[in-house]
């Protein structure tokens, strides 16, 4: 029998692990049987099983770190890591533990790691928030690395947070959801020039004054996505005081802003669109909380907004809405109705969500780390 092409077992690979946002947990058991399959397809399903790792317990970290320290030829293929600190997992620890069980010197063999995602369990000053900080402070030394995630970090100041991220000169890409800081405190722009310069895709969402945190984050963003505060306490997050710094206006390559809203009652969106300065602005998301999104756009003319002079390079506009009740196509004829300006230049997509947030879809267990023939 002709052997079966190696070029096509690889492709059929390759398909099962599919690249995914939110992780690659549902694959781990396709990718585990191809990698027991035959020698020949252990190759291709290794470097799939270990290119995207998503580490949700403990004895994950343990069994990961140790299947790395027995092949340390596995450390080039890793390309993204997850961490989810969960604190179920958190409260079933000693109180006197001393750290997360993942050794330094394994983080500097990771030459290849591209991407680092933190998914953290910080509520106030506890010691796991200070276990946390220190095990994310140690990857600082992956100065290679092109995306950062982090959720639900809570930091002491402004300039922790700054740091943190600063610490990656070569970062592309930043998300930063369901993150504050307790004080802003003093911060010197001139004690961090030349990063972040390479940032183009940008995620803000559900963070404290995200315009403290926008100066620090360089001028050749792309895509930003901001979001309000889900608890705010009063409209001065809503109006003058956010986003109306020059932050927004120095991103002169803009080319997509996504806005989340929560509360509605403010004129949040006059007031972010007046501070947009980029003639290559295309799209424009609005992701509204609720089903009366629409009945927002007409009470803050959105039309009129939008056929502002610094707007007019503006070609595509997406309504998202959160009910699973809405009828879609209805909708759309009525946003379409309520912006006849806008729709002699441009298109409008509307769509529904039935989840508001970013919960992860995938809550099964973690499988154990196996170690692989090599």
């Amino acid at each position: 029998m002709r052997p079966f092409p190696q070029e096509l077992s690889d492709h059929v690979i390759d398909y099962v692990a599919p690249d995914c946002i939110e992780g690659p947990s549902k694959h781990y058991a396709d990718l585990l049987a191809c990698a027991l399959t035959c020698q020949s397809w252990l190759p291709r399903a290794q470097y799939q099983l270990y290119k995207h790792v998503e580490l949700r317990l403990f004895d994950s970290m343990r069994l990961f770190a140790r299947t790395l320290e027995q092949s340390p030829n596995l450390c080039r293929l890793v390309k993204r890591l997850e961490f989810w600190f969960d604190e179920e997992d958190w409260d079933q620890q000693p109180s006197d533990m001393q750290d997360v069980p993942f050794p330094t010197h394994l983080i500097g063999g990771l030459m290849s790691l591209q991407g680092l995602r933190f998914a953290c369990c910080m509520d106030g000053e506890t010691a796991e928030a200070d276990v946390q900080k220190d095990f994310m402070r140690e990857w600082t030394t992956c100065t290679q690395l092109r995306m950062l995630h982090i959720d639900y970090y809570a930091s002491d100041t402004l300039e922790e947070l700054v740091r943190l991220v600063w610490s990656f000169p070569l970062l592309q890409e930043l998300r930063v959801s369901e993150t504050a800081w307790t004080d802003r405190g003093e911060i010197d722009p001139s004690e961090f020039p030349g990063h972040c310069q390479h940032l183009t895709v940008v995620e803000m969402l559900q963070i404290y004054d995200e315009d403290q945190f926008l100066p620090f984050l360089g001028t050749s963003i792309r895509r930003l996505s901001i979001g309000s505060l889900w608890d705010s306490p009063g409209p001065h997050n809503f109006a003058g005081n956010c986003l109306a710094t020059a932050a927004l206006s120095t991103f002169l390559d803009l080319r997509t802003l996504v806005i989340e809203f929560v509360v509605l009652e403010y004129p949040w969106l006059e007031n972010v669109l007046g501070e947009v300065r980029s003639a290559h602005l295309e799209e424009l998301v609005l992701d509204f909380s609720d089903h009366d999104g629409l009945e927002v756009c007409a009470r803050q003319g959105l039309d009129d907004l939008l056929s502002r002079k610094h707007l007019e390079s503006l070609r595509r506009l997406k309504i998202i809405l959160h009910d699973n009740t809405v009828d879609v196509e209805r909708r759309l004829r009525m946003a379409e109705k309520l912006l006849p300006r806008f729709m002699k230049r441009g298109t409008i997509e509307m769509d529904v969500v039935t989840e508001l947030g970013y919960a992860r879809e995938d809550e099964d267990e973690d499988m154990e780390w196996l170690e692989l023939p090599e």
